[in-house]
């Protein structure tokens, strides 16, 4: 038996049949930042998350190292998803979660009442970000530069900071999560209060920085970077345990839907910054 999967040949995503593999039926995939790097060459998988229906007839999502886009998928620790719950909205959550929980949590151990400065707050995972930073208790500022997406961090209970007209470094954070990169390095360093940490997750303006070690170590600042694509299992099964209890409580942003055959412009749309919220591929 087959089934249809894409491949990246010369940066491009093309749709082939391929035999029949996998543990669980995709009826729903989210497009991320990632996929758009793979295709040139800059991070390791390609198809980060998914939802569908397991062998046990359950309606799950899930997380892969690779290999999303496809009518069915091999996965370990999946999550069930609640019955309020369409498989589309799960695709908007269950990636922006695990990396929202894993930086601000494990990594940067955010606390009730710290500020907190999200970048690129418009996006599926940083409306992701705001909400799980509220629900921690924190005070929560977002950058963006258009309309649509400073309309999405308001609607996600964040502070709208339109970084084309107001500088993000005039106030002072405890917690700064980014996806921009170089660009944003040492003004992220400088915004930061004693004791701050800086959570990379992205580099949409590049991925070298010249960076200023002085106030790192005079303000006993900690600079994290992660992927939960590079958790091994072990990690990603706890992980994917602490997300439970905050599935329903995260509202889906979502911008666009796709169908299967339309990844290749959807992954256009989302490289040219088009999306205000997560974008979806309906399998």
């Amino acid at each position: 038996m087959s089934m249809k999967a894409y491949i990246v040949e010369n940066g491009k995503p093309i749709l082939q049949e391929t035999a029949k593999k996998g543990n669980v039926q995709v009826k729903a995939v989210g497009i991320n930042r990632a996929d758009v790097f793979y295709l040139s060459g800059k991070y390791p998988f390609f198809g980060l998350e998914f939802a569908g229906i397991d062998e046990a007839v359950k309606r799950v999502a899930g997380l892969v190292n690779g290999g999303a886009y496809a009518e069915y998928v091999q996965a370990e620790n999946l999550l069930e998803i609640p019955e309020n719950m369409d498989f589309e909205d799960a695709v908007c959550i269950i990636e922006a979660l695990a990396t929202a929980y894993y930086n601000l949590v494990e990594l940067c151990k955010l606390q009730k009442g710290e500020k907190v400065l999200i970048h690129g707050g418009g996006g599926g995972i940083g409306a992701t970000l705001i909400q799980l930073a509220k629900l921690l208790g924190a005070e929560v500022f977002a950058t963006a530069g258009k309309p649509q997406k400073l309309e999405v961090i308001k609607r996600a209970g964040g502070i709208p900071i339109n970084y084309k007209e107001q500088d993000f470094a005039e106030n002072k954070y405890d917690v700064i999560v980014d996806v921009v990169g170089a660009d944003y390095f040492n003004r992220n360093i400088d915004a930061l209060n004693k004791g701050g940490r800086l959570a990379l997750i992205g580099f949409i303006s590049g991925a070298k920085a010249q960076a200023n070690l002085g106030p790192i170590l005079v303000k006993h600042l900690s600079v994290f970077g992660s992927t939960t694509s590079g958790l091994d299992e072990k990690k990603k099964a706890k992980l994917m345990k602490d997300i439970e209890p905050y599935f329903e409580k995260i509202k889906p942003f979502k911008d666009k839907v796709f169908g299967f055959d339309g990844v290749p412009e959807a992954l256009q749309y989302m490289k040219e910054y088009k999306n205000a919220g997560k974008v979806v591929v309906r399998v």
